[in-house]
């Protein structure tokens, strides 16, 4: 029983959990089809400055990615410049499974470093400065460089990594970058700084993005990523529901089967105390003994408890009914 209600209430956590998740995606999608399209012009420093508190609270640029001053350059391949820098090293091997009996590849990342340079976005000879780059969702960076160094391993390392369970395949460095003049799609507040526009992370908490491509695809790419969430949250709250009606009626059933034997108590305490001679008396089945049980779910008091124990097939001798169970009877 204490099962059934732990995975009931994990059940439930889980379908809260992902309603949640599903539900702020779904908000950032209606925010986003709803925030302006400006367009970086001569006339987008008129129209921050007229608003309110020189913000606008959330709204969509466009625009190509240009330094404000200086740009990164490759650590592999000379010529390369970028605004935004990922260097990424992981550690590839081989694990021995226990479970699975069998040699199963995995990578984790051992060091991972990202670094960057003041950008802005840039459009007809304006642009707006842009804060925060690395805290914004939805940027992805080019991969310029992936190089795979395997480990060479002697006959004595592979019987020390036999008798481990663990063999390091090698080691695999990844260089991605942002390139100079990408395009950019800002999603966030419009603010204005020291004269200047600045694209900032909003401060109502709404979600940030930079991503390489337009609005429309943004749109596309959040909704095609909310229809398996729905998913995955409709079958979740679709087993939490039917469990928890599997639990409703397995308590039904009992309320009925205790109301069954308080009747037929009842009844039974009734007839001794008016002292009558009734089928209550004497076993249906050996007719020898008394009838001292009730057979469930029937709530037939027919046999003693000695014959119940041995019918064959469980069926109730009266109704014909399978025995669920039999409660042992008290007379007082």
């Amino acid at each position: 029983m204490i099962f059934d209600w732990i995975a009931l209430g994990s059940g439930a956590f889980t379908s809260a959990v992902l309603y949640y998740v599903y539900r702020k995606k779904t908000t950032d999608i209606q925010r986003i089809h709803d925030a302006p399209m400006l367009t970086i012009d001569k006339d987008l420093s008129m129209l921050v400055e007229e608003a309110p508190d020189k913000t606008i609270p959330y709204a969509v640029i466009e625009g190509a990615a240009t330094p404000v001053k200086g740009v990164i350059h490759s650590q592999n391949i000379a010529g390369i410049t970028g605004l935004i820098q990922s260097l990424i090293l992981k550690e590839h091997k081989t694990e021995w499974s226990k479970s699975t009996r069998m040699w199963i590849d995995s990578a984790s990342t051992i060091k991972h470093n990202t670094k960057s340079v003041p950008f802005r976005l840039s459009a007809k000879e304006s642009h707006v400065t842009v804060d925060e780059a690395l805290v914004a969702t939805g940027l992805t960076l080019d991969v310029i460089h992936d190089k795979f160094e395997p480990i060479r391993s002697s006959l004595g390392d592979n019987l020390v990594n036999w008798a481990t369970g663990e063999k390091i395949k090698g080691y695999q460095e990844l260089e991605e970058m942002l390139p100079v003049d990408s395009f950019i799609t800002g999603i966030g507040e419009i603010k204005m700084i020291g004269g200047q526009v600045h694209l900032v992370p909003p401060c109502s908490g709404w979600t940030y993005y930079l991503w390489r491509g337009s609005k429309a695809e943004l749109l596309r790419d959040l909704r095609s990523n909310t229809r398996v969430w729905r998913i995955v949250l409709m079958f979740f709250g679709s087993a939490t529901l039917l469990w928890c009606l599997y639990l409703l009626s397995k308590w039904y059933k009992k309320y009925q089967e205790e109301q069954n034997y308080r009747e037929y108590l009842a009844r039974v305490r009734q007839a001794a105390g008016n002292g009558e001679e009734t089928e209550v008396d004497v076993c249906a089945v050996c007719l020898e003994n008394p009838r001292d049980c009730v057979i469930l779910n029937c709530g037939h008091v027919c046999a003693c408890q000695r014959c119940t124990d041995v019918l064959n097939p469980p069926q109730c001798p009266i109704c014909r009914e399978r025995i669920s169970r039999v409660v042992p009877l008290f007379h007082a």
